[in-house]
């Protein structure tokens, strides 16, 4: 009886709070404070905590607080709001629909969270069930963290002119650029624990002009490009794995373009546990290294020095071709199970030197199918290194003398020696 008295009581206090909750509308008519009755409509300083809060254009003063404010649902759609430096939490529905906030803080943490054509001159931390990327300037640092409770939506459109920070949890998408441009002025840093992916320039093109580090601990990856977007990343700019570590899926880049040389050692993607690294239609200016579980190449561009390293213990992994290699390029198989195949649909061209190792013991199938082209030194280091197993044609082309070396056969199925001058 007791425990059902307490619950009655409860229910009553809950029901008292809801009752009174009240939409408060910014009027700014007597001043620019939030404690003045006559600057809301209706008439009424809003609760902490309690009142939802809506920013509309044209008031005579804008918003300037005076402490830290909580609201629930919180929605500006024009008009100036100063935070004065303090924070300003929402726990309920947050929506940045035009406007500008500035000077402090802005602390989302309700369901839903979403962005459009305000200018927000303040740090965003989010924590948020879900977001709506749509639009807005960011020129202060943002966090994002979407707990799942539905996918994140984005056209595109946003500029971040800091660093953003990108935390997908649960079991929903998190999606940018769909059909709209981002720009990302800052790092981006992205990291996936939850069940499905992160998608950024989804439809649209995204430009990074800082560093991109990426993770991905759970079942969801990290996918750039899915649906047509392209991405283009800075010259002397990366994109590598973040502090988390990106132990499972797939890290996804498909039309993604590096416009210059990296500096350093260039880009170098770190994966680990069960991870494959997919690369379609893109383009490194730089350098490249890639050491993964698996790796998978299909029509892209490699114009600096480039390693891949494989070192799965069991799955095949098989990249379709129609790759150009034209910086030196090695191949390795570390693997202690499992095949590379090259060329599965249609040849490769390397235009520089190539090596291709079998440092775990395991096959590595060179040309499989289609015509891959060679017009530099070749050297292999096991006799797991062969070429053209299935319908595929090796040639040697250009003018240049080239050379085969290691102390291992070539086995070739079907060979052509098509060159201008000199000798293989």
């Amino acid at each position: 009886m007791k425990t059902k008295y307490i619950l009655f009581i409860l229910f009553l206090v809950t029901f008292s709070f809801q009752s009174i909750a009240a939409t408060k509308t910014w009027t700014g008519s007597l001043s620019t404070s939030w404690s003045n009755s006559g600057n809301w409509s209706p008439s009424g300083i809003p609760i902490d905590s309690v009142d939802n809060i809506v920013i509309n254009s044209n008031a005579p003063n804008n918003l300037i607080l005076t402490q830290n404010r909580v609201v629930t649902d919180f929605t500006v759609n024009g008009d100036t709001i100063d935070l004065g430096g303090y924070q300003l939490t929402i726990s309920g529905t947050a929506k940045f629909d035009g406007g500008l906030v500035t000077n402090g803080t802005v602390l989302p943490k309700g369901n839903l969270c979403q962005f459009s054509v305000s200018i927000l001159n303040v740090n965003v931390t989010a924590s948020c069930g879900y977001f709506r990327m749509n639009g807005g300037t960011f020129n202060y640092p943002v966090s994002l963290s979407s707990t799942g409770a539905a996918s994140t939506s984005g056209t595109g459109g946003c500029v971040f002119n800091d660093s953003l920070s990108i935390n997908n949890t649960g079991g929903n998408y998190f999606t940018m650029g769909s059909s709209g441009k981002d720009i990302f002025s800052g790092i981006v840093k992205i990291n996936n624990s939850g069940t499905h992916e992160v998608y950024l320039a989804t439809g649209d093109s995204a430009f990074f002009n800082g560093n991109i580090l990426v993770s991905s601990t759970n079942n969801g990856g990290v996918v750039f490009g899915n649906s047509g977007g392209v991405s283009t990343l800075a010259s002397g700019k990366t994109i590598s794995v973040g502090s988390g570590g990106f132990t499972n899926d797939y890290l996804t880049l498909k039309n993604f373009i590096q416009l210059g040389p990296s500096t350093g050692s260039g880009t170098v993607l770190t994966l680990t546990g069960t991870a494959i690294v997919n690369l379609i239609n893109c383009t490194f200016n730089g350098d490249l290294t890639v050491t993964s579980p698996g790796f998978l190449l299909k029509t892209s561009t490699f114009n600096g020095t480039s390693s891949f390293t494989r070192y799965a213990s069991s799955t095949n992994h098989q990249s379709d071709g129609g790759n150009i290699f034209n910086g030196t390029t090695t191949i390795d198989n570390a693997g202690s199970g499992g095949r590379i195949r090259m060329a599965t649909t249609t040849g490769d061209t390397f235009n520089s030197n190539v090596t291709f190792n079998s440092s775990g013991g395991q096959d590595v199938q060179v040309g499989y199918a289609g015509n891959s082209y060679l017009y530099g030194d070749i050297t292999i280091n096991s006799n797991k290194v062969v070429f053209n197993t299935s319908n595929g044609k090796v040639t040697f082309a250009g003018s240049n003398s080239q050379s085969l070396n290691g102390s291992y056969n070539f086995s070739f199925k079907k060979l052509l020696i098509d060159k201008s001058a000199n000798q293989v």
